[in-house]
């Protein structure tokens, strides 16, 4: 008797919602595979799965195919791993946004206070095209 098995698996990688429809449209399409509910939000793929016809090994080089991994160990080495990982992300989306403010703050004040200062355009490219474009597309574009 096939026996199904329903179990939450960590996804690591995603970055956006349309990389966690992309996760579950790979995943779906995996044999013996009954359902799949992939989440952004907590980084977590629900899958249910008939246990004589797949194996969560399979799923995992299937995400790996196109960029995502998906953790199958539950040790608590793993769990550690993971939540350093998480950990990593956190620290560098803080930096990144600290300096997003740094090259911000002095555009605005330069156009809400000293809009008829002489040359104040080539102000506005030269701190404009600096960091701030380079820390934009490192924020947003992560998916392209």
């Amino acid at each position: 008797m096939d026996t199904v098995v329903k179990k939450s698996f960590p996804i690591t990688g995603m970055s956006c919602a349309s990389c966690a429809a992309s996760a579950q449209t790979i995943l779906e399409h995996q044999p013996g595979i009954v359902s799949v509910n992939v989440n952004y939000a907590n980084n977590l793929a629900q899958i249910e799965y008939n246990a004589a016809l797949a194996k969560p090994m399979e799923f995992k080089t299937a995400l790996q195919s196109i960029g995502y991994d998906l953790v199958v160990d539950e040790n608590e080495a793993s769990k550690a791993a993971l939540e350093n990982e998480h950990q990593q992300k956190l620290k560098s989306l803080k930096q990144k946004t600290i300096w997003s403010i740094v090259f911000s703050v002095p555009l605005v004040i330069v156009g809400m206070f000293f809009m008829s200062v002489p040359y104040a355009n080539y102000y506005y490219v030269a701190a404009g095209n600096s960091g701030c474009a380079h820390l934009r597309a490192t924020i947003f574009c992560e998916c392209v």
